[in-house]
């Protein structure tokens, strides 16, 4: 009988790159419900006629570069480092818990550090694992359902893989699930309590540069500026801010106003920990009224750039994320 290879001994590393694209070992371990990377190097085809009823006659293999799509519910320890490579603005403050404050990064070139990603599957050669170097965030989705767990989905780029240079060893986190009935929404300084379900997703273009240098791998992957959108499902209700038709009338008016989402944990291994996405010039974009079964409104919003969510590099960000655990950096 061969052997076989069980998914669920599979894990996922991370860790910050000193070097964009020069791989470094992993630093933290994020569970995750699904990773599926898809590596990216063309087919480049010989079409060339050559008297033949025929369209292929052989190819060569273009350059490299891969797609990850990362699933799970966030960990408050680990979940720090998807933020800082969607953003790159960072801050570091208190003395545990530790207080993190990401926003846009607006200085030097803009451009977020990268990570390094290392897949144990135990199929590689001598370390069981492969790595993906360079990688960067294009999507960044964090999602609350009142009935569920936090969630979030992210869709990344990096560099084509190699097998891991050393056998990774497993440091799971020990904080703990957060369910989404623990968020607090607050619209225009007013608490929402009608808010059953949100999203906030973050996107960025890349563009994977490559060179006429001789190697598959990028030039680099270059990121453009910062989008924020999301929707708000929620309860028709007659409490401020959105009592009655108060979404329609707030969509018609094109009112902007902050939006702050906030999520904590008072369960045991996570106590204290918490994260909070502020959006302070938010504007609906459809309000739409939705009748299954009872009265509600779905919401869709986007989050405009402003001076008070921006970071330590100064300039204008369309969000802020604060996360409190017990992580002391992710510089």
């Amino acid at each position: 009988m061969g052997a076989v290879y069980p998914a669920a001994l599979s894990f996922l590393g991370i860790a910050k790159e000193v070097t964009p694209g020069t791989a470094v070992a992993p630093t933290r371990f994020i569970p995750y419900s699904g990773f599926v990377p898809k590596e990216k190097p063309p087919l480049l085809i010989d079409e060339g006629v050559r008297g033949s009823m025929a369209v292929s006659y052989g190819g060569v293999m273009g350059p490299r570069s891969t797609e990850i799509e990362l699933s799970g519910v966030p960990f408050s320890d680990s979940f720090g480092d998807l933020l800082n490579n969607m953003l790159g603005g960072y801050l570091v403050a208190g003395a545990g818990p530790y207080t993190h404050t990401f926003s846009v990064l607006n200085s030097g070139t803009g451009q977020p550090p990268t990570h390094t990603f290392s897949d144990r599957q135990g199929l590689t050669a001598s370390t069981g694992a492969r790595e993906w170097a360079g990688v960067c965030m294009e999507e960044l989705k964090l999602s609350g359902n009142a009935e569920g767990l936090l969630a979030y989905e992210a869709k990344l780029k990096g560099w084509g893989s190699d097998a891991a240079a050393l056998a990774p060893t497993n440091t799971p986190t020990t904080t703990k699930v957060t369910p989404a009935w623990r968020s607090s929404v607050t619209l225009g300084g007013t608490a929402s309590p009608a808010v059953a379900e949100w999203e906030v997703t973050l996107s960025r273009e890349l563009t994977v540069m490559h060179g006429t240098d001789g190697d598959q791998t990028p030039y680099a992957i270059a990121r453009a500026g910062l989008g924020v959108a999301g929707k708000l499902t929620i309860w028709a209700t007659d409490q401020a801010p959105l009592a009655a038709e108060g979404p329609l009338t707030t969509f018609l008016a094109g009112t902007e106003q902050a939006l702050v989402i906030a999520v904590a944990s008072s369960f045991g291994g996570t106590s204290g920990h918490s994260l909070t996405l502020t959006m302070t010039k938010a504007q609906f974009s459809t309000a739409d009224l939705t009748r299954e079964n009872l009265l509600g409104w779905e919401i869709e919003f986007t989050g405009h750039a402003n001076s008070t969510d921006a970071g330590a590099s100064g300039g204008y960000a369309p969000i802020k994320a604060v996360l409190v655990n017990g992580t002391t950096t992710y510089a």
